[in-house]
């Protein structure tokens, strides 16, 4: 990966974060607002802000990996372990 793309990669991973962390306190400041303040407001955006951060930096949960790992295996390699002897590569 050249030197640019890691630095433009950097800059989106920074950009999604601050998206992420200011997001994450409107929702906190909407729930502590009184209803008469119209916390509506700061509710709707951290949530869009929170959707950008996804969007910029899409994140994969355990399951998914877990999941990928599983399906990239082959099934050779289930049926050594299973017989006690090691796969071969």
């Amino acid at each position: 990966m050249p030197m640019s793309d890691q630095t433009d990669s950097s800059t989106w991973i920074k950009i999604s974060k601050g998206c992420a962390v200011v997001g994450v306190l409107l929702l906190v400041l909407a729930s502590v607002l009184p209803a008469g303040w119209y916390p509506t407001l700061p509710l709707f955006l951290g949530l869009a802000l929170i959707v950008v951060s996804h969007v910029l930096t899409p994140c994969q949960d355990q399951i998914t990996r877990w999941w990928r790992r599983r399906i990239s295996k082959s099934p050779q390699d289930e049926d050594a372990k299973s017989n006690g002897a090691s796969p071969s590569r």
